[in-house]
């Protein structure tokens, strides 16, 4: 018989977390099991790359605040129910903050699910009401948790936010520098680190290089440096003007291309004015397929402040693209500055620009990368068993 395994998600949106989702989704042994993805909020670009075999239901089954749930309850005499509402909806309304109050608000709300599943999977960990779906709207004997960046919750946040990852079974985070990170800050809250594991991003080798073959767009002019990514504050293409105005101000001829969009959007634009850069930083917005831009860029350059893994760098890498990155820790388990790509020295539109020069001025390294990715093997295929030993475990 086949185990059955629920996945939580708040959205379908298009991000590095949502794409790392269907890929783990496209590779997992449906013969073994059934699996329905919770989705908080309906919609969104990726949610028709999920696979077919994956059933999908909504969270938000209802459009009714939770007090008329509770009389239609009260109404059917399911007084348990009346009783569990009523109890999560005091504490929801005396809680001191948004993240209790998420909590609790969640569990006021009625099990989507009668029948239990063998594992549930909180796949976005740091949301917490997709953590209060997964641990309290649905029965399960196993659970685990996602990790795939860094919390931002204040330090009076933490002790609370420890107390709900407590009631999960295991923690996968995407890389050792969130690993790190996380047990420095969760650890002495009495987080086990023999109950966190790593369990790095899988990605489709095969359909990256078969899609990246598809016609662009938009044709890239030369020398074409592209990043890839949503335009928010921690991806940092904030930076991008500014780094392409020192480039241009030392004679550098190039055209930045920006495939992504997202809440920085006003500010980029912005910054390419006050740069005076628009005819060189161009915003393509978002594409469903990325991988042509990439493979036809001469140059790919990941301006992160803040990275739990870092996909398009992963994609890039297979791709087989020189790349220059910021110097975050996690950019070190996919990249040795000076053999298969280049880390800045610093998180600054100079210290970027550095960097890119020395790629530009010297074509000898670039293909010296180029011959060192060509070596390597960037998919991670092999982590799928890491999940899987845990279900069967």
């Amino acid at each position: 018989m086949k185990k059955r395994i629920a996945f939580v998600i708040s959205q379908m949106v298009v991000g590095g977390t949502e794409k790392s989702l269907i890929e783990l989704l496209e590779r997992l042994d449906y013969s073994k099991y059934d699996v329905t993805l919770w989705v908080y909020h309906s919609g969104g670009d990726f949610i028709s790359k999920v696979p077919a075999r994956v059933s999908i239901r909504c969270c938000n089954t209802t459009d009714q605040p939770s007090s008329d749930i509770l009389f239609q309850q009260f109404v059917h005499l399911k007084l348990k129910e009346v009783a569990r509402g009523v109890f999560y909806r005091l504490l929801a309304r005396s809680s001191g903050n948004w993240m209790t109050n998420a909590y609790y608000s969640a569990q006021a709300l009625p099990l989507l699910d009668q029948e239990p599943y063998d594992c549930i999977v909180a796949y976005q960990g740091i949301d917490v009401i997709t953590l209060a779906v997964a641990l309290k709207r649905l029965r399960g004997a196993k659970r685990v948790m996602w990790i795939h960046g860094n919390d931002s919750f204040p330090p009076e946040r933490r002790a609370f936010y420890a107390k709900i990852c407590r009631q999960f079974d295991h923690v996968f985070l995407v890389s050792e520098a969130t690993r790190e990170e996380f047990g420095e800050k969760y650890n002495k809250y009495g987080l086990s680190p023999q109950s966190e594991s790593v369990f790095y991003n899988i990605l489709s080798r095969g359909e990256i290089v078969s899609r990246a073959e598809e016609l662009l767009e938009e044709n890239l002019r030369s020398t074409a440096l592209v990043t890839v990514g949503r335009l928010s504050r921690e991806k940092g293409q904030n930076m991008i003007p500014k780094t392409a105005r020192v480039l241009l101000d030392e004679g550098y001829d190039f055209y930045w291309y920006l495939v992504g969009d997202g809440q920085l959007r006003e500010t980029v634009e912005a910054e390419i004015q006050k740069c005076d850069v628009s005819d060189r930083v161009i915003l393509l917005g978002t594409k469903m397929n990325p991988y042509p831009y990439i493979k036809n860029c001469d140059l790919y350059v990941q301006t992160s402040f803040s990275e739990g893994w870092c996909l398009t760098v992963q994609e890039a890498r297979i791709l087989r693209k020189p790349i220059v990155t910021t110097p975050l820790p996690v950019m070190h388990e996919q990249i040795i500055s000076g053999e298969n790509g280049l880390i800045a020295e610093d998180v600054t539109p100079e210290a970027l620009a550095e960097s890119i020069k020395l790629l530009l001025d010297h074509p000898e390294l670039r293909e010296k990368f180029v011959e060192q990715l060509s070596r390597e093997v960037c998919d991670n295929s092999e982590e799928l068993q890491k999940l899987y030993d845990f279900i069967e475990s």
